[in-house]
C-alpha cells in the first residue's frame, strides 16, 4: 500500500510534520501487515475493527461518558456521500466529543450541544473551508489540539471502497492524501506512535505548564508561528479559537505564497 502527499509549504518548511512522517511511513508499511493478516485468514474482520477501537478507547480515555449514540448510517451518507459501516459504528458505539484530556477530538451528531462541535456545522459552509478553500471533497471527522483537521476524502477509495484518510495541518499549511482508510488511522493512533503523532508529550508539558485543555472550539496555537521561524516549545503557545487560529495561519501562508493545501 502507498502513500502520497500533497503538501503545500512556504520556503522555510521544507519538510512535512512529524504527524504526517509518521502516517507516511505506517501507509508505506502496511501493505506487509495486510498482506500477513490476509493469508493467516484467522480474525473475523468486525473483531478486528473492534479491537482496534477498543485499543484506541483503552490508549486514550474518554473525557466523558456521553457520546454519539443517536449516529446512524444516514448521519454517514450525510457527511461522506455514502456509508462507512466501520466509521458508524465508532461514531455510534466508542466515540466521545473528547479523549485525552483533550488531546484529540471528534466531530458528532447535533445533540452535542456545548459538550463537541456538531459534525454538519464543522463541514459546513465556512469554519475549516476558510483555510482549505480547495478541499470540497473532504469531510472532517476530528480534529487535535494543534488545530490539525483528520478527514476523510471522498474522491480517493481505498480497493474496497472506502474514503481514505487525508490529515490537514494549519501550522505548515499541509494536506497529507495517506491511503489509509478510518479504521487504520484509528489503530495506528492507538499503538505505539499514535502518541508522537498526536504530540502526547508536548502536550503533557503544556498541561503541567498550566495551560488548559482546549474545549470543544478551541486549539493550543503558536504566538509566533512554525511557518515564520516560530519554536516548537510551550512558552511559544497560547489557547485560542479553533477558526481564528485557521484563518490567521491561512493568511500566513497566502503572503508567504504558498496558500495552504494547494
Amino acid at each position: 500500500m502507498s502513500a502520497r502527499a500533497s503538501v503545500a509549504t512556504s520556503s522555510r518548511s521544507a519538510m512535512p510534520v512529524l504527524a504526517m512522517s509518521l502516517i507516511l511511513a505506517a501507509c508505506a508499511g502496511s501493505n506487509a501487515s495486510n498482506e500477513a493478516t490476509n493469508a493467516a485468514g484467522k480474525r473475523d474482520s468486525a473483531a478486528m475493527r473492534n479491537d482496534a477501537f477498543e485499543r484506541f478507547v483503552e490508549a486514550y480515555p474518554a473525557d466523558g461518558a456521553l457520546g454519539f449514540s443517536a449516529w446512524t448510517e444516514r448521519d454517514t451518507v450525510a457527511m461522506l456521500g455514502r456509508d462507512v459501516p466501520e466509521y458508524t459504528q465508532f461514531q455510534r458505539r466508542y466515540a466521545r466529543p473528547s479523549f485525552g484530556d483533550g488531546l484529540i477530538r471528534f466531530v458528532g451528531d447535533d445533540d452535542v450541544g456545548a459538550r463537541g462541535l456538531p459534525a454538519f456545522e464543522w463541514n459546513g459552509p465556512g469554519r475549516w473551508r476558510t483555510a482549505w478553500p480547495g478541499r470540497p471533497q473532504l469531510a472532517v471527522f476530528a480534529y487535535d489540539w494543534l488545530a490539525r483537521q483528520y478527514a476523510l476524502d471522498a474522491a480517493r477509495l481505498s480497493a474496497g471502497g472506502e474514503p481514505l484518510v487525508s490529515l490537514l495541518d494549519p501550522d505548515d499549511g499541509a494536506v497529507l492524501e495517506s491511503e489509509m482508510t478510518f479504521r487504520e488511522l484509528i489503530e495506528l493512533l492507538a499503538g505505539s506512535k499514535g502518541e508522537r503523532i498526536l504530540d502526547k508529550r508536548l502536550y503533557a508539558t503544556w498541561r503541567a505548564a498550566g495551560g488548559a485543555a482546549p474545549g470543544p472550539r478551541q486549539c493550543v496555537a503558536y504566538k509566533h508561528p512554525l511557518v515564520v521561524g516560530g519554536k516548537r516549545t510551550v512558552e511559544n503557545m497560547e489557547l485560542g479559537d479553533m477558526d481564528v487560529h485557521l484563518t490567521l495561519m491561512a493568511q500566513h501562508h497566502e503572503q508567504l505564497g504558498a496558500p495552504m493545501g494547494r
